[in-house]
């Protein structure tokens, strides 16, 4: 029998993710057997589907080298001298420098977001399932473990 999508999102949500990772983390590596059964008892509410702009995210790294490779080899040097300079730079001199070179840099960042976020496309979003169930086991669970070798 397929498993009905009510009874998925119960199921998924009942778990929540931090007892998830807890439970992980408590068991031993290896292979495991079970044999279970769970009562999930309870109410869960969705919401109503929307859509929203997709995120707009920057790839830093790729618009750095865009802008380091559109420079010439002087102003390549400059660069790289200056920031020699202000790595050498100690304590609150260095903190005062980085955040006067980076005033435009986050301007600049602001500003790229901006369009960015104005032309991201809508995408759908599933409605926000909220919850107050539980889950019990009926019987003791049958587990065989097997240690990982």
């Amino acid at each position: 029998m397929a498993l009905r999508d009510e009874v998925a999102v119960a199921v998924g949500a009942v778990i929540k993710e931090d007892a998830l990772k807890g439970a992980k983390g408590a068991l031993a590596p290896g292979h495991y057997e079970i044999d279970a059964l769970v009562r999930i008892h309870g109410e869960f509410n969705k919401g109503n589907d929307s859509e929203m702009r997709a995120v707009a995210k920057i790839d830093h790294e790729l618009r750095d080298a865009l802008a380091y490779n559109k420079l010439n080899i002087a102003s390549q040097d400059a660069v790289d001298a200056e920031y020699e300079r202000i790595a050498a730079l100690a304590g609150d001199a260095r903190k005062a420098e980085k955040e006067r070179v980076l005033a435009t840099l986050k301007e600049r960042t602001n500003a790229m977001l901006a369009r960015l976020k104005a032309t991201a496309p809508m995408v759908p979003v599933n409605g926000r399932v909220t919850t107050t169930l539980l889950a019990e086991l009926v019987a003791d669970p049958k587990v065989t473990f097997k240690p990982k070798q």
